[in-house]
C-alpha cells in the first residue's frame, strides 16, 4: 500500500505502483485504497499550512500554489486507473460515492476539491466513451441532485467545478442525444464559457428537473433537497427549484412523493429551529397544495409543542379554505397517524366515528382551528371537532410531553389549547350565547383545570340554546361513557346529564339513542369515581323531573339507583342529587317503593336534618315527608322515626332558609298521622295546614306546652320521646 503523499514529491509518484499490483486487489482492498488516496488529497497539507502567512510563501507565491496543486494529478490518476480496470457505469458510480462525503463536507476547501475530482472523472469517462462505445452513466438523477446543490455554493471555485461536472454528466456517450437532456447540455455548455450563467443556478436546477427522465426525477429531487438544506443561505431559493419538481413533473411523481418526507422532516426537526423557516415553509406550502396528505404526514411527525415554522405551516393550511376542507377530512377521517384509513366510517356518516383521535392528530387540529376564518370551511364537521376537543380537555395527550417540555406556559398546555380550539369551534358554529355564558361563569378556566363543574357548565350552555347547539355529539360521545379513563367518563357523564334534561336528546334524538344513554347513565351510578356517580345521578334526576314519560320503563331501576346512593354514598353532593330525584319520583303515591325500604331511607334522611348545607336539609326533610306515603299508618318502626325527629322538625320551622322551613312544614303535615300524642297531632294539622298562616314562635310555644302537659311520673318509651322533643324545643326557644 502506498504511503502518504508528501507535499514536495512529484505529483504521480505515490500512485504509480497501483498499476503494478499483482495479484489484483480485492474489493475491500480497493475500497480502502481509494478512500485513503481521496482523504490524503482532500485534507490540506501540514507543510503548506505552516508556510502560509510566512515570508517564504510571500517570496515564492508560485511555488506555494504549485505545492497546493501537487496531489490533484495523482488523485485523478488513481481514480482513472481504477475506472480503466473496469470501465463500466457501475464502477464510475462506485468512485463517485467515495467522493460524496467530501462533496457534502462543511469545509469549503474539501467541497471544492471533491467536486473538481468528480468533474475530471466524468470528463475522463466521456472521452473514453467516444472511442470505446461505453454504456450511458447510471443514477444520473442521484449524482445530478448532489452536484446541482453545489452550484449554489458560496465559493466561486465550487460553483465552477459543479457546472463542469454537470456538463460532463449530461454530455451523451454516443452521437445520439436524448432529447430531454440535450436542452440541459446546451445550457450547461454556456456556463463553461460565461461565469454570469453560473450566478443563476436556480435556472439550471429547474431545467434539469424539467428535462430529466422519469426514473431519475425522484433521486434528483431527494439529493438536491438534502444538499440545499445543508446550505442555510439557499433556503429561499429551494422553493423555486422544488416547484419545478412538484409542479412541472407532477404526473411523473405519482406514488413517489412520500420519499421527500424524510428530508422535510429532517429540516423541520431541532436543532435547526427557525433558520430555514422561509424556504421550508414555501416547500411545504407547495407540497400541501398538490400532495396534501404527504404534507400532513410530515407535520404530524414534528415534536409538540410546535416551533414557529411548523405552527406557521398549520396556520397556512387553515387560512386556505380549499386546503382546510381537505386537511380536515384527512385528520378526522383518514389520519396518517392511524396507520390506515377507516373507509367504512368516512362513507357512512350514520355510523359514528371514534371521537378519540390520536395525539398528534389532535394537536394538529388545534393549530388548524386557530386559523379558520369562516364557518363554511368546517363543512358540517363542527360536531367532530367539538367531540375531539372535548375529549382532549378531559384527557389531554400528555404523553407528547417529556422532560423540560412538561414545564409549558399555561396557554400552550394541551388542555389549554384544546379549550381554546373548542371555544373557536363554538364561535364559528354560531353558538355565541353559549360562549358568552362560559365567559361569564369562568367556565373556560374551570375546563382548563379539568373541574367537573366546567364540563357541567359547558353542557348546560349548549343545551340552553338548542337552536344553536351541536346536535350530533350524543352519537359521537356515547361510546366514551364506557371509557377506561376516569376523566373521559366524568366529562361525558356531565355532558349527558345535562342532555337528559334537554329536548336536544330527549325529544330530538331517536328513541334507541335515548335508551342507550339512560342505560349507560344507570351503569355510571355504580362507577368507582365519586364525581362520575354524582353526575350520573344528576342526569337521571333531570330525566325524571323534565321528561318522566320518556324514562317510564326504567323507573324501577332509576328509583333503585337513587335509594342505593342515599343509603350508601358519603359524598354530600351525590346524596343531594339522589334525594332530589327520589323526592320527585315519590310525589307519585304509585311509585314502586316498598315499605321495608322506606324505614331505612327515613333513618338515613334524618341524619341530614342538621346538615350545614341548606339544600341537603331541605331535600332530606322533603324526602322524609314523602316516605310517609309508602308505609302503613300502623308502622311502629316509621312512627318511631317520626317521634325521634319531632323536636328537630319543629325547630326548623324557623330555619334561616325559607325553602327548608317550607319543606319542614310539609313534612310535619305528612307525618302527623304517625304522631302518637293526639293533642300534638291535632295542633300540627290545624296550624300547619295549607293556607294557614300561623305565627311560628307562638306555634312553637303551644307545641312545647302540649308536649309537657300530662307527662306521667314514670315515662313510657313514647312519653320519653315526647319529653325529649319538649326539652330540645325548650333549649332552642331559650337560646333564641
Amino acid at each position: 500500500m502506498p504511503g502518504p503523499v508528501s507535499g514536495l514529491m512529484a505529483p504521480s509518484a505515490p500512485f504509480l505502483p497501483i498499476r503494478k499490483f499483482e495479484p489484483h486487489l480485492s474489493k475491500e482492498q480497493e475500497a480502502e485504497t481509494i478512500g485513503t488516496c481521496i482523504a490524503s488529497a482532500m485534507i490540506q497539507r501540514p507543510a503548506l499550512a505552516k508556510l502560509r502567512g510566512t515570508e517564504v510563501a510571500k517570496s515564492s507565491a508560485l511555488r506555494a500554489e504549485s505545492l497546493q496543486e501537487l496531489p490533484w494529478e495523482g488523485l485523478d490518476l488513481v481514480l482513472q486507473t481504477f475506472l480503466e480496470q473496469h470501465l463500466t457505469p457501475t464502477t464510475l458510480l462506485h468512485l463517485f460515492l467515495h467522493l460524496q462525503p467530501w462533496i457534502c463536507s462543511p469545509r469549503a476547501q474539501e467541497r471544492s476539491r471533491a467536486v473538481r475530482a468528480s468533474a475530471r472523472l466524468f470528463m475522463f469517462y466521456r472521452f473514453k466513451a467516444i472511442t470505446e462505445d461505453l454504456k450511458p452513466m447510471v443514477e444520473q438523477g442521484y449524482m445530478a441532485g448532489l452536484l446541482t446543490s453545489q452550484a449554489f455554493d458560496a465559493q466561486e471555485a465550487t460553483r465552477y467545478w459543479a457546472s463542469q461536472a454537470l456538463y460532463w454528466l449530461f454530455t451523451p456517450c454516443k452521437a445520439v442525444v436524448y432529447t430531454k437532456t440535450g436542452a440541459v447540455v446546451s445550457v450547461l455548455s454556456k456556463t463553461q464559457k460565461d461565469a454570469s450563467c453560473r450566478e443563476n443556478p436556480v435556472h439550471v436546477a429547474m431545467l434539469i428537473a424539467k428535462h430529466l427522465q422519469s426514473s431519475d426525477l425522484m433521486p434528483f429531487s431527494f439529493t438536491l433537497l438534502v444538499g440545499l438544506l445543508e446550505k442555510e443561505e439557499c433556503a429561499d431559493q429551494l422553493a423555486g427549484v422544488m416547484e419545478a419538481v412538484l409542479r412541472e413533473q407532477e404526473s411523473e411523481l405519482q406514488g413517489q412523493v412520500q420519499d421527500l418526507q424524510a428530508a422535510l422532516s429532517y429540516t423541520l426537526s431541532p436543532p435547526r429551529g427557525g433558520r430555514l423557516s422561509e424556504g421550508t415553509r414555501d416547500i411545504l406550502h407547495l407540497l400541501a397544495r398538490q400532495h396534501t396528505k404527504t404534507a400532513v404526514s410530515i407535520l404530524l411527525k414534528m415534536p409538540w409543542p410546535y416551533k414557529r415554522p411548523t405552527k406557521a405551516i398549520w396556520r397556512f393550511l387553515g387560512a386556505d379554505p380549499m386546503l382546510t376542507r381537505e386537511v380536515l377530512h384527512i385528520l378526522l377521517d383518514d389520519s396518517p397517524e392511524k396507520g390506515r384509513a377507516n373507509r367504512g366510517q368516512t362513507q357512512d356518516r350514520s355510523c359514528p366515528q371514534p371521537a378519540r383521535l390520536p395525539p398528534a392528530t389532535t394537536c394538529g387540529l388545534w393549530e388548524l382551528i386557530g386559523a379558520l376564518g369562516q364557518a363554511d370551511t368546517l363543512e358540517g364537521r363542527e360536531d367532530d371537532l367539538f367531540a375531539s376537543c372535548f375529549l382532549a380537555i378531559a384527557c389531554p395527550p400528555a404523553r407528547h410531553l417529556s422532560g423540560a417540555q412538561q414545564d409549558l406556559p399555561s396557554d400552550t398546555s394541551p388542555r389549554s389549547m384544546a379549550v381554546q380550539a373548542l371555544a373557536r369551534v363554538l364561535r364559528l358554529r354560531g353558538s355565541q350565547p353559549a360562549v358568552e355564558l362560559m365567559d361569564q361563569e369562568r367556565g373556560w378556566q374551570l375546563l382548563e383545570e379539568a373541574q367537573p363543574e366546567g364540563f357541567t357548565l359547558l353542557s348546560r350552555a349548549i343545551v340552553t340554546h338548542p337552536n344553536l347547539a351541536l346536535k350530533s355529539i350524543p352519537k359521537l360521545l356515547l361510546p366514551s361513557l364506557q371509557a377506561s379513563q376516569e376523566g373521559e367518563r366524568m366529562a361525558c357523564t356531565a355532558l349527558f346529564a345535562e342532555f337528559l334534561g334537554s329536548p336536544l336528546l330527549m325529544e330530538n334524538e331517536p328513541k334507541a339513542m335515548r335508551k342507550q344513554v339512560v342505560k349507560a347513565m344507570l351503569q355510571r351510578t355504580e362507577d368507582s369515581n365519586i364525581h362520575v356517580r354524582g353526575r350520573a345521578l344528576h342526569g337521571l334526576r333531570n330525566a325524571v323531573t323534565e321528561f318522566p314519560d320518556k324514562v317510564r320503563k326504567k323507573r324501577d331501576k332509576i328509583l333503585e339507583s337513587f335509594v342505593r346512593a342515599v343509603c350508601e354514598c358519603c359524598n354530600p353532593r351525590t346524596v343531594l342529587e339522589a334525594m332530589e330525584g327520589l323526592c320527585w319520583m315519590l310525589r307519585d303515591p304509585k311509585a314502586p317503593l316498598k315499605a321495608h325500604v322506606a324505614v331505612p331511607l327515613a333513618l338515613q334522611a334524618r341524619t341530614f336534618f342538621e346538615d350545614e348545607t341548606s339544600g341537603l336539609r331541605r331535600a332530606s326533610m322533603e324526602l322524609f315527608g314523602h316516605l310517609s306515603k309508602f308505609v302503613s299508618k300502623k308502622s311502629s318502626l316509621f312512627g318511631a322515626e317520626v317521634e325521634k325527629s319531632m323536636g328537630t322538625l319543629l325547630i326548623h320551622l324557623q330555619d334561616g332558609d325559607p325553602q327548608v322551613a317550607q319543606a319542614c312544614r310539609v313534612a310535619l303535615l305528612q307525618c302527623a298521622p304517625f304522631l302518637s300524642y293526639q293533642p300534638l297531632r291535632t295542633l300540627v294539622r290545624s296550624q300547619l295546614a295549607e293556607g294557614a298562616a300561623p305565627a311560628i314562635p307562638a306555634f312553637l310555644s303551644e307545641a312545647c306546652r302540649i308536649l309537657l302537659q300530662d307527662c306521667p311520673g314514670r315515662l313510657s318509651k313514647k312519653d320519653a320521646l315526647r319529653a325529649a322533643a319538649a326539652q330540645q324545643l325548650i333549649g332552642y326557644m331559650m337560646d333564641n
